[in-house]
C-alpha cells in the first residue's frame, strides 16, 4: 500500500507544479522531503516511507488539499481491443521498490518521477 502512496503522490506533483510549495506553506520540511526522496531512492520497506507520507498528508491538510499521496487509481484499456495478444510500450518507476506509477510512451523523451526527479524506466506490457 505505501508505494500505490508514493504513485498517486507522484502523479499529483506531476500535475501541480505548485504543490511542493503548499507543502512547505503546510509545515513539510526539507529534512522530511529529503528523507522521502531517499527512502524512495534506496527501495527501504513500505513501513520506513509511512510516517513520511503521513507528515506529507498532514502537510497537505494544513495547506487545505487532501488526498494527495492517496488518490483513486484509473483504468486504461490497451489499445487496439481485447483480441489476440497485444504490447504496449511505456514507462514505470525507476526505483528498486516501484511505486506503481506508469505511464504510456507517446513517442517521447522518458517522463521524470516527480518525487525524485530521477527518469521513469522503460517497459514492455503485454495482454493475451
Amino acid at each position: 500500500m505505501p508505494m500505490t502512496r508514493v504513485a498517486a503522490l507522484c502523479a499529483n506533483l506531476e500535475l501541480d507544479p505548485r504543490l511542493r510549495e503548499a507543502l512547505d506553506d503546510g509545515g513539510l520540511t526539507d529534512a522530511q522531503w529529503d528523507a522521502l526522496v531517499a527512502a524512495v531512492r534506496a527501495g527501504r520497506p513500505g513501513d520506513a516511507i509511512v510516517s513520511l507520507l503521513d507528515a506529507v498528508e498532514e502537510a497537505a491538510g494544513s495547506a487545505g488539499l487532501d488526498g494527495i499521496s492517496t488518490g483513486p487509481r484509473g483504468f486504461e484499456p490497451l489499445p487496439g481491443g481485447t483480441a489476440g495478444s497485444r504490447s504496449v510500450r511505456g514507462w514505470r518507476c525507476p526505483h528498486p521498490r516501484p511505486c506503481g506509477r506508469g505511464e504510456p510512451d507517446r513517442g517521447g523523451r522518458a517522463p521524470a518521477c516527480a518525487l525524485t526527479g530521477d527518469p521513469l524506466a522503460p517497459v514492455r506490457i503485454v495482454s493475451e
